[in-house]
């Protein structure tokens, strides 16, 4: 595995590893530790709802949620996770990202979810969610497979937004 670059910067609508598949992550892997302390500082700093583990450079299957404010959860990480039911039932909502800062547009999701992952100790568990977490899950769980909230828009609206999604990009390229 090459060696990943990282540090407390959150990468950018353009950044190549926003694109790439993430590799699984072990609960007992050498640098996890690192790795979880800089994702909570990430999300300190930046105030969000979730964050990937390939938003701060970190090509893992790691997602950190932060809805203590909306679900009364407290903060919590995740490895591997994966949707593993997704209901007919959708809902559209606005929805933005750390990663297209300035940008958000209406996303479809499923309103009714499972995922399961593991927790840091490497215990299988899984996460019946619906509304607000339902949909901070199905985002985090895009990024790991490279996907961003815009590739869900309409056509109509992507094409709204893509000169600002071009400045990003262009950003994304000075900051490498």
């Amino acid at each position: 595995m090459e060696k990943e670059r990282y540090d407390k910067r959150v990468r950018i609508y353009g950044d190549p590893v926003l694109r790439k598949k993430t590799e699984a992550a072990r609960h007992d892997e050498k640098g996890l530790q690192k790795i979880l302390k800089l994702m909570n500082e990430v999300i300190d700093k930046t105030e969000g709802v979730g964050l990937a583990a390939n938003q701060v450079g970190i090509s893992k299957k790691i997602i950190l949620l932060n809805l203590e404010e909306y679900h009364k959860l407290p903060r919590f990480f995740l490895l591997n996770p994966e949707v593993v039911f997704a209901g007919e039932s959708t809902d559209e909502d606005e929805e933005g990202c750390l990663s297209v800062p300035g940008v958000s547009a209406p996303v479809k999701r499923s309103s009714e979810i499972i995922v399961k992952g593991a927790d840091l100790s490497g215990r299988q568990t899984e996460i019946k969610a619906d509304k607000l977490l339902a949909r901070v899950l199905q985002h985090e769980i895009d990024h790991l497979n490279g996907i961003l909230f815009v590739n869900r828009l309409s056509e109509d609206d992507f094409r709204k937004l893509r000169p600002v999604l071009k400045e990003l990009q262009k950003e994304a390229k000075k900051k490498k």
